[in-house]
């Protein structure tokens, strides 16, 4: 064979082999002819599924079970996070008051709706990948672990609530009047107290608004005449009405700083005591009005807003601190109501153990009694009781357009 003489390719068909998958001879182009039989061998393995070694191949996983295996991880770990880092800060860092904000039964819907959409993705065939259902999961159940308590949800109400028989019952109001009836006619806002027919009346915001802050207001006389029998214990902002005879009387008063307004009593007293006589017994009757966590009339974006969460942090702190300190030498039964400012998921409720939540007697899953914007989603108003204090019936009344506060009406005796 001369170098002009192009090679000739001899293919010998071997026998048992298929069409189209023959053995060729030497030469320049064997190779390349066998590159293309295993392509060929290649394509059709790819065709039918499976490998050149006859194993099935996986199929790939599609991008939206990929996505959907992420988001559900990162929302369970994420809502984890959050969760423990409440159960940490709340009630002892000033700073965590916008986190602490949180309508409380988003810590039992939220990992219920997690638990929801894994469900979902298990009923469409479309599960999780295992190692990331399975860390979601573990998150989502430890969250809703650590949340219920904090969810304010009363399961009491599923059962017609945690009501006790009284003897001797006494009908109690705990009101936020919401500066008294400066803006509101008077008529209807007696008519409205007195509708109610208690024994004894726990009142805050006995005040109106001036142009320099709150201004002590003085309603005697309309009081006397609209409450005949009943006796008047005022302090500050703080009202107490009863007809039952009064024992003593003790303002509890904190004063973290220099008032931030000129009127000093509404700032440092926010917590009136009254013993009242009671079935032979001295009962104590807390009228509270803890100092809000921030101030509405502030952004959120501004450093003034973070600069009054600060200052109103430290009132608040040392409120909840004189009303502990008292409750821990009181012999009696105690009753401590008014408006907390407090949501049942906030660390502050700490300050308040042993005591007994009067709603747990509600016939109501998610007590709430605080409106914003007409968004009835937090209950900031609440009662405790001592646990030798019996609760017959706990209920909220709406504020019929008076307050942007609920009354809480209860009934109440002691045990044997």
């Amino acid at each position: 064979m001369t170098a002009a003489e192009p090679s000739r390719v001899i293919s010998a068909e071997v026998p048992g082999a298929p069409a189209g998958t023959g053995q060729t001879g030497q030469g320049p182009d064997n190779g390349q002819s066998g590159q293309s039989g295993q392509s060929g061998q290649g394509a059709d393995s790819a065709d039918s599924g499976r490998r050149p070694d006859g194993e099935a191949a996986p199929a790939p996983e599609p991008s939206a079970r990929r996505w959907g295996s992420a988001v559900l991880t990162v929302c369970a770990a994420g809502w984890l996070a959050f969760t423990v880092a409440h159960a940490l800060l709340t009630g002892r860092v000033w700073w965590w008051v916008l986190p602490d904000m949180v309508p409380p039964p988003v810590y039992l819907l939220l990992p219920l709706l997690i638990l929801a959409a894994m469900g979902a993705a298990y009923a469409l065939r479309r599960p999780p990948r295992s190692r990331a259902g399975r860390t979601a999961l573990a998150c989502t159940l430890s969250a809703l672990v650590l949340g219920v308590p904090d969810s304010g949800i009363n399961f009491h109400a599923l059962t017609g609530g945690d009501r006790q028989s009284t003897a001797h019952p006494l009908h109690v109001v705990s009101w936020n009047t919401l500066f008294w009836h400066q803006d509101e006619d008077p008529d209807h806002f007696y008519d409205y107290l007195t509708s109610m027919e208690a024994d004894v009346y726990l009142l805050q915001e006995y005040m109106v608004q001036g142009e320099d802050g709150p201004v002590a207001v003085d309603d005697t006389a309309r009081l006397r005449a609209e409450f005949p029998g009943y006796t008047l214990v005022a302090r500050g902002e703080l009202l107490t009405l009863t007809r039952l005879p009064v024992v003593a009387q003790r303002v509890l008063t904190a004063s973290p700083m220099e008032p931030l307004t000129p009127w000093a009593d509404y700032w440092d007293v926010r917590v009136l005591r009254t013993d009242l006589l009671a079935g032979g017994r001295t009962v104590s009757f807390y009228n509270v009005h803890i100092a809000d966590p921030f101030d509405l009339g502030q952004s959120p974006l501004t450093t003034g807003f973070y600069t009054a969460v600060h200052q109103l942090s430290a009132y608040r702190e040392a409120q909840w601190r004189v009303l502990r300190e008292d409750l821990a030498g009181n012999p009696h039964p105690v009753v401590v109501s008014g408006a907390l400012n407090t949501l049942p998921s906030m660390g502050e409720l700490r300050h308040l153990a042993p005591l007994r939540d009067a709603a747990r007697a509600s016939t109501s899953l998610y007590p709430v009694s605080f409106a914003v914007r007409g968004a009835w989603l937090w209950r900031l108003d609440a009662t405790y009781v001592s646990p030798d204090v019996r609760v017959s019936s706990f209920g909220l009344r709406g504020p019929d357009g008076l307050s942007t506060h609920k009354a809480q009406r209860m009934t109440i005796g002691l045990g044997e």
